[in-house]
């Protein structure tokens, strides 16, 4: 007996959502997930989609860049701007909590002249999210650092898609 590999996908957008292994078609269609659609051959989601005729197509270069989803009906990479600003909101809250230890009674004395400092660069960090790109946000500098924490996130947008090398799977 033969056992294939099995990519199953949402027939909407084209995403692969997993893979299973399957002795029939029969069998591989009772066991895959509702609502999706499935094809023969095994395919990564990272390196493929399947277009809208239910073909796997490889997607083009990945950015150099975390915040990206990929959008079928252009063949390219796009920005995620929610997932940025949440990882901007993320390392601002861890941020705002390392330096809490500034904003205390006992503070304006420990600090003395640094403590209007702290308190600006508080400020500075809670209106991170007033900014209007979260792909050109600036970091405030922390009182006593030469350079922020974090420096902007970079967005390299493939004008011109690139194919991935692979390898047949």
């Amino acid at each position: 007996m033969t056992i294939d590999w099995y990519t199953f996908y949402n027939p909407e957008t084209g995403a692969i959502l997993g893979n299973l292994t399957a002795s029939n078609l029969e069998y591989a269609e009772l066991n895959k997930p509702d609502n999706t659609s499935i094809i023969l051959g095994q395919y990564s989601s990272k390196e493929y989609y399947i277009d809208s005729y239910g073909i796997p197509q490889l997607k083009p270069n990945i950015p150099n860049y975390d915040f990206v989803t990929f959008d079928r009906s252009t063949n390219s990479w796009l920005k995620d701007t929610e997932a940025a600003w949440a990882n901007i909101r993320q390392k601002r809250n861890a941020l705002l909590l390392d330096s809490d230890w500034t904003d205390t009674a006992s503070a304006v004395t420990r600090l003395g002249s640094e403590y209007q400092l702290w308190q600006t660069y508080r400020q500075a960090l809670r209106d991170m999210t007033s900014q209007q790109d979260p792909f050109t946000a600036v970091w405030p500098i922390k009182p006593g650092d030469t350079k922020p924490v974090y420096k902007p996130i970079k967005f390299i947008n493939p004008i011109i898609p690139q194919q991935l090398p692979t390898t047949q799977i």
